[in-house]
């Protein structure tokens, strides 16, 4: 049984390296250049997490412990973290996104400040708003006027007068003159351009009816060869790869990291899951059960662990933010790299903390029992 190490107060005893060059040599870790500033003069991993914590950056700072704290705690890093989402989304199965949402139009976000700007109704206002326009418009060409040489006045006036006629012969007017027809036509709340018969938004229509045409067969064929998850299933799933993860870090070995790689291959989706390939990966060999032997490649176990954080904080429900989110699982984390948090509670309860979250499934209880001596 492992020991809380309660004599330990503030210290990273449960990591695997203790500096950052480690990290990077050992692990493939890359250090994100927007947080390179915070490295620190030493080395020393703590003092980098530190630095982070102190700027607030928990995203980062799960980053770094991810890849240095040893691979059997940082999977109990990661069954606390799911342990924590399912008691903030009340135990439902975690939504996920619906197929036919995928390339599907959306209205525009229009920030705060042009919510709020007021429309223009009064038509007294609106005439004096144009007429102020106008006199800008004069002044600034006075300003013009003062500047530029008589000569090349002259060559743009010329140009210009050329563009007018030939856009006139095309549309009948200039664009000056099209400027004045619609502001004298204008209505306040009324648009000046006949959507319906421009060939301009008519071809708009027809090309987004075209796009979307594509995008329902295109979402119709995933649907016909992806079937669709149910909740129950979901939800049962989960609780199948939380039964393996918990055998796994009660005890790491080929049985129970072959378990957690069939179950995780089956819910890869699911942070569960995820976690489940992390502790499959964290035994080191790809080829358990078998008389071969593969090292896991450096760092892939460290970066699922990783993504895994990562895909709790952005699920969908609950009452949090991911930023508060990693807040919440980078400290779950550095507690458990203090040693002041591991399954030894659960293993004299008899009990897996997650049992009474999630719907229970009785095969891999009865085998994570048969690792508490029952």
């Amino acid at each position: 049984m492992t020991d809380k190490l309660d004599w330990l107060d503030e210290h990273l005893v449960l990591i695997k390296y203790n500096k950052l060059s480690e990290l990077v040599n050992n692990e493939g870790y890359k250090i994100n250049p927007n947080v390179e500033k915070f490295l620190p003069d030493n080395d020393m991993v703590d003092k980098f997490i530190d630095n982070l914590v102190k700027e607030k950056l928990y995203k980062d700072a799960c980053e770094v412990l991810a890849y240095a704290i040893h691979r059997r705690a940082g999977v109990w890093w990661g069954y606390r973290c799911m342990m924590a989402l399912i008691d903030e989304t009340g135990g439902e199965p975690f939504e996920e996104r619906d197929i036919a949402d995928i390339g599907k139009p959306s209205e525009p976000n229009i920030p705060d400040f042009l919510q709020d700007i007021p429309q223009v109704d009064d038509s007294a206002e609106l005439e004096a708003k144009i007429k102020e326009a106008y006199d800008e418009l004069d002044a600034l060409k006075k300003q013009v006027d003062e500047v530029v040489p008589d000569y090349i006045k002259d060559k743009f006036n010329a140009y210009m007068d050329e563009f007018y006629n030939m856009f006139k012969q095309e549309h009948g007017y200039t664009p000056l003159e099209l400027i004045d027809i619609a502001l004298s036509n204008y209505n306040p709340g009324e648009s000046i351009i006949d959507e319906e018969n421009s060939p301009i938004f008519k071809a708009e229509k027809e090309l987004k009816s075209k796009i979307e045409n594509m995008r329902q067969d295109t979402v119709d064929l995933i649907k016909s060869v992806v079937p669709e998850k149910s909740k129950e299933h979901i939800k049962k799933m989960q609780g199948k790869a939380l039964d393996a993860v918990y055998a796994w870090v009660v005890s790491p070995d080929e049985v129970n990291s072959k378990n957690a790689m069939d179950i995780g291959n089956e819910c890869a989706d699911n942070p569960a899951g995820l976690l489940c390939l992390t502790a499959f990966w964290s035994y080191g060999n790809l080829m358990p059960m078998t008389n071969q032997v593969i090292k896991t490649p450096a760092g892939l176990a460290a970066n699922g662990l990783n993504s895994a954080i990562l895909n709790m904080s952005l699920v969908k429900g609950g009452n949090k933010k991911p930023k508060e989110r990693f807040e919440e699982y980078f400290n779950i984390g550095l507690n458990i790299a203090y040693g002041k948090d591991n399954w030894s509670d659960s293993l004299e309860n008899n009990k897996a903390p997650h049992e009474d979250m999630t719907q229970k499934n009785t095969q891999n209880i009865s085998v994570n029992k048969r690792f508490t001596g029952e």
